[in-house]
């Protein structure tokens, strides 16, 4: 699920490290759920969630930052 989440986030314009936290943000809502299928919200739910943008940008962020 998290996989094709990053997939349509990519090829609906978001820019890598936005998709990215967004398919993560939907990867913790299904490990959340108890069932197989678990029923989710559409992505621009998850586009517009917070969580979907600050720690994940930091974290991203810093992979490119000089050491």
């Amino acid at each position: 699920m998290p996989c094709a989440t990053l997939v349509l986030g990519l090829r609906g314009g978001l820019d890598c490290a936005k998709a990215l936290a967004v398919a993560n943000v939907v990867g913790g809502d299904a490990a959340c759920d108890p069932s197989s299928q678990p029923e989710l919200a559409q992505l621009g739910h998850y586009v517009e969630r917070p969580a979907a943008t600050s720690l994940w940008q930091e974290q991203f962020d810093a992979l490119d930052s000089p050491r």
